[in-house]
């Protein structure tokens, strides 16, 4: 997780995202339900599972506060009418951006959502 404070180097894997201030961004493995990070790992440090309550408490702690959107770069976070992202919105009361499906990096760095890369 990244937020708009935290320097290039620390955000240098995802090169591409512009972090803007006001705007919580979170780049991780991802479904409609949960996220992990990329060695796998799919709770908090309190034991929750990476769903919105434990998302929102890790992003509490990484800088996340009131007024902030968030955008979730993580596949198939924004699918489906109860999605992560929709359910973080609900508990944070805050616009989320996330995709509806796979999200592929291409070779020009852009991001794209599709089932397939190009």
């Amino acid at each position: 997780m990244f937020s708009s404070e935290e320097s290039k180097e620390q955000s240098r894997d995802l090169k591409p995202l512009v972090l803007q201030p006001n705007r919580f961004t979170v780049g991780a493995h991802g479904n409609p339900n949960f996220i992990s990070d990329a060695r796998g790992k799919k709770f908090d440090t309190e034991g929750s599972a990476l769903g919105a309550k434990g998302l929102a408490n890790e992003m509490a702690k990484a800088g996340f506060h009131k007024g902030m959107d968030v955008v979730l770069y993580s596949c198939s976070t924004g699918a489906g009418n109860n999605c992560l992202a929709q359910q973080l919105a609900n508990r944070l009361h805050t616009t989320v951006w996330a995709p509806d499906n796979v999200l592929w990096m291409r070779k020009d760095e852009h991001y794209v959502c599709r089932t397939e890369a190009e």
